[in-house]
């Protein structure tokens, strides 16, 4: 994912968080930073169950685990 400000800089990824909402749902909050500017993104989005084609669940569930 580009910077919006920068335009042309790649964004880094910091992580991954839960987040609940005001309805009690829980979603993903992925943080991204840009090297360049220092500008930070916020991206909420639903469990990755929600929004991963039921093709791609089967691979995920195949994969060994890592830890």
């Amino acid at each position: 994912m580009k910077c919006w400000n920068c335009e042309d800089i790649d964004l880094i990824w910091g992580g991954d968080d839960e987040h609940i909402n005001e309805d009690g749902e829980s979603n993903t909050v992925s943080n991204f930073s840009c090297p360049n500017c220092d500008a930070l993104v916020f991206f909420y989005h639903g469990t990755r169950d929600t929004f991963t084609p039921e093709w791609a669940r089967e691979i995920v569930a195949n994969e060994p685990e890592l830890h």
